[in-house]
Parts: structure tokens; sequence; C-alpha cells
């Protein structure tokens, strides 16, 4: 391949059909071109302005013509970009939590999205609808003025399979208002559904298919040349005719997390956000927080389509670096909502160390497994701040943990969560009910089991297949479902599955029965007033918890 440079201020040259095309550099400033230029072809000539770059490649017949921007003019054009994030609003606030009771979890993605589109230069500003509506259901009016004041050119919305109506309505919205701003949309739901969502939101113009914090940046990159090839960018579905789709595959899953910028925090505002009364361990402001991504084990019910099934962790180094930032910005008390915190944990200890020496003093709570902690791991865990491990454990019945695929050893369940309440570190466990074949006699086992385990707090699920996963699979042809916002494991008005032989109604009255069971036992509730005397804040944690828990009884 010759290489010329590009000295000249403008030039005129035909190209061809780039619908196929060789990966470059994208901030080249050079002429490529190919050893044997093409005999024939049929194509436009336009102007190439200097501050263009134009590759040749002779990769991939027929030969190809690229308009590149230089570095320097991308990002002069990027930087004239408004882009607004938002995420619609979640249903169930207003069904689940009473007022006061109310937790805004800050949209952990979404932030991650917006600090790595920022670096590349556009405008961003997000519009969280459950914090900037305070859990109303939003107006179309209040959508349209949020809008019109915005005014922006690119439009990315969070999607989860309990807001995607509001979401697809949002979209709506949106175009209607502006037809000219275009759509991305990213998340889990329509990673899982692809097309078919699509098909249901004809306003769309881009899907991310998969994790976005580099794909979303480079469709922007994409967008401010004069001819944007969408085609060269991994990851995103986009409609090409009335009936028909370019897929660009994929995207791979980020290698390196230590890469990723920290979450665009300055973006929203804190003090508006919190966790779960379980997670706030002491006054102050607390986030959510991630330190690695996906798991290593392949229970049915779980989606790994966004975060992916093999293990990604970033080094302990930077996740420390971001506590101490985090600090900086007044937060007290962190969620660590990685799937499995504990796969490495050699890598806990040496973040715990870390921890300590730069004398944080901050709380924090995160999820594992029975079988993913031992005592050096959960000592040096406690010493860090760590206030609370939610495990894992789902049933109380062999054949049932043999169906979902769990691997879980139940004496290893007793064994660990008396472990972690030695040591002087909370517990919740995990459960669900309403799996396959599941019966109620089964159920009631897992009910007794818990209630053995005796962890600090319990958290029952109905169980809910979600796309993309094996639970899916396994149930095509035997759901029941009108609207996705039946996807709710919490309770719904209309389960959308059930297991042969037991009624919605028998299923409900379990769900509550099992919460009763364990918040009313006098045991329980010494145990708490005890904590509470020792640490009074912790009185008013278990309260608000155990308040917002017993709405199901």
């Amino acid at each position: 391949m010759v290489v010329v440079p590009f000295s000249v201020s403008t030039m005129t040259l035909p190209i061809l059909n780039t619908e196929k095309h060789a990966h470059s550099d994208k901030d080249s400033t050079e002429l490529f071109l190919a050893a044997e230029e093409p005999e024939e072809y049929q194509a436009p000539a336009f102007q190439i302005k200097k501050s263009e770059t134009i590759r040749i490649t002779e990769k991939e017949a027929p030969v190809i013509y690229e308009v590149r921007l230089s570095k320097e003019e991308e990002h002069k054009r990027l930087s004239t970009k408004k882009v607004l994030l938002i995420l619609p609003i979640d249903y169930r606030t207003d069904t689940i939590l009473p007022k006061g009771l109310k937790h805004y979890i800050p949209p952990l993605g979404m932030l991650y999205i917006a600090s790595c589109i920022r670096e590349k230069g556009p405008q961003v500003k997000i519009f969280d609808m459950q914090v900037e509506l305070e859990g109303k259901v939003p107006s179309d009016e209040t959508v349209r003025n949020m809008l019109a004041d915005e005014k922006p050119d690119f439009v990315g919305i969070g999607a989860t399979i309990i807001n995607w109506d509001a979401a697809v309505h949002t979209m709506e919205l949106i175009h209607d208002l502006f037809p000219a701003t275009k759509i991305f949309v990213g998340g889990p739901h329509i990673t899982a559904l692809g097309t078919k969502a699509l098909e249901k939101a004809p306003h769309i113009d881009f899907v991310i298919n998969g994790e976005g914090e580099e794909v979303a940046p480079n469709l922007l990159r994409e967008s401010v040349n004069n001819v944007p090839e969408y085609s060269r960018i991994r990851g995103l579905i986009y409609k090409t005719s009335e009936n028909e789709y370019t897929i660009t595959g994929y995207n791979m899953f980020l290698r390196d997390l230590n890469q990723i910028p920290f979450p665009a925090w300055d973006l929203v505002k804190l003090d508006h956000y919190a966790l779960s009364p379980l997670m706030q361990f002491q006054p102050g402001r607390s986030v959510n927080m991630i330190s690695s991504r996906g798991c290593v084990f392949s229970c049915i019910f779980c989606d790994h389509g966004v975060r992916g099934s093999g293990w990604r962790a970033r080094s302990p180094e930077n996740v420390v670096a971001e506590f101490k930032y985090l600090k900086s910005l007044g937060i007290r008390n962190v969620w660590l909502v990685d799937d499995l915190f504990t796969v490495n944990r050699k890598r806990v200890q040496d973040i715990c160390k870390l921890m300590v020496d730069e004398k944080l003093d901050m709380s924090w709570s995160c999820q594992a497994r029975v079988d993913c902690v031992d005592e050096l791991t959960l000592k040096s865990m406690k010493d860090a701040g760590c206030k609370l491990i939610s495990y894992g454990v789902e049933s109380g019945n062999e054949r049932v943990l043999k169906i979902i695929k769990k691997k879980l050893d139940m004496n290893k369940a007793r064994e660990t969560i008396a472990l972690t309440k030695k040591v002087g570190i909370e517990t919740r466990c995990f459960f669900m009910m309403g799996f396959p074949t599941e019966t109620k006699a089964e159920i009631e086992d897992t009910l007794k089991f818990a209630l053995e385990l005796n962890p600090t707090f319990i958290t029952y699920s109905i169980s809910t297949p979600l796309p993309n996963t094996e639970l899916w699979d396994m149930l095509q042809g035997k759901m029941d479902y009108d609207t996705w916002s039946q996807f709710n494991s919490f309770g719904s008005d209309k389960l959308v599955y059930l297991p042969d032989g037991i009624t919605q109604e028998e299923l409900t009255m379990l769900w509550k029965k099992a919460h009763r069971q364990f918040l009313l036992r006098p045991s329980w509730l010494f145990g708490r007033i005890v904590d509470g005397i020792h640490n009074p804040y912790n009185f008013i944690r278990y309260y608000k918890a155990s308040s917002a828990m017993k709405l199901v009884v």
C-alpha cells in the first residue's frame, strides 16, 4: 500500500458504496491509496476538505473510499452537539414504597455513558425522571417542556424490562416534538430483544447492542462526518429500510475496565438519591458503585446479556481511587452492585488493605455467594468498612436448586451465614419462589430454611423469566402477559408465569407469608432492638427497612 501525504486544500474524488469496509485508524490525516484502483465503478463525486481524511483500501472488494474527519475537526463538530440522557420513570416507584420510604438509586450505567461521551466533546445532561419528578408519573406536557428547553441533537434512553412501556411513550413524545433528534437506546432489555424491540418502538434510530461505554461515543463521532458510515461501529442495530435492519454485531465486552472514566456524578443531584435503608449505615450521601462485571456461574434466571457471563474486574488501585473520589463528594455509604464481588478473594483482600491504609472510614455493602468467601476474606472486609453482605441462596430445596442450576451446598450456606455474623457483618439472603415445577411444599421448605439461616434481613421475590435467560427459553409458550410492566418480581396484578398446581392467589399469599413469618418473630424483633441500643442509627435503618418490607404483609 502506498501512503500519499494529504497536502492539498481541496480535491474531488469519486466514492464507492461503503456498505462494507475495513476498520482503520480514525485519527489518521493521510491519504491511503490502493496499489490498484478498480477499473470500473459508479459513484458520485464530492468535495474533500483539508480537515478531512480519505482512505482507500484493498482489504475488501470492491475498493472502498472512506471520508473521515481529522481529530481536530471531529472534536470541533462534536463540541456543538447536545446529548440528553433520559431514564424513564419506573412505574413501581409509587406502588412499592410509601411516601417517606422511597429511595432512588442513581442510574449508574447512564452516568458511565455520560462520562465517556463527554470525554469526546459533546455537551451532556441527564434527566432522571424518578428524581426530577419525585416519583410521580410524568405528564406529556412535563416531558415536552423539558425537551423544549434542551433542544438535544441526540437523546439516549436507558431501558429496563419494567420501564420499557414508559420508555416507548417517551420516545413518541421526543419524535413528535423534535423529529430530527436522533434517539439511541441501551440497556439489558433491548439488548436481549434486539430487532423485536424495534418492531414495537419505530422511533428508535439506534440500539446499543451490549455495553455502551465505547459504542455511544463512537456513534456520536460517526454522526458528525459528512458521510456517516454507522456500519463501521460494532454493537449497533438500526433500521435500513421499512422492514430491514442492519446489525453490526455484538459489542465485545470491555476487558480493561480501568480505562473507563468514573461516572459523571456532577450531572445528577446527589442529595436526591438514597439507597435502601439496609445500605444506609451512617448519615450522609449514598450511591452505588461497580468494581467488576459479569459472573462465572450459570443460574437459569440470570441475564448476562450486557455485563456478560465472563468475569472482568477493575484493579484494586482503581477501585480504591474511586472510593476516595466518592468520599470527596460527601459519600459515606456505597453499595457495590457487582454480580459477584468476591470471585477473586485475593483481589478483595487487596482492595480492603488499601482502604484500611487510606483510612477512608466509609461504609459499604456487596453481593456474594456462600461458597466464595472465607474467614480471612470476611475479616478483611469487616476491617475495611463492609457492613452487609447479600447472599443469593434462592431456595431451601435441593431439587429446586438443581433445576435452577444454582450449584449451592445448603450446609455451606449454613456455615457461611454463621461465619459472617460471627465476624460482625450483617447478612441478607435472597430467596425466590415460583420456579418451573416447584410445588407449594418445596416453597415451604424455602421458608423454613430462611428461618434456620436467620440472616439479618431477607428479600423474597417471585421467579420472573427475563429475556435472554435460560429460564425464558424454558418457558416459551407458557407465559401469559400483556405488557412488559408485568415482569415485576416483587408482586404484580398479574404474574406472567405460574408453576403447575399453584394459583396466583396461592403464590402471592406464600410470598406475603414469607415476609410476615420472618419479620414478626420475637427473636428477630428483640435482636434489632438490641442492635439499636448499641447504635441508635441502626434502629432507624431497621425500622425503615422492615416497614417497607411489611407492605407485602
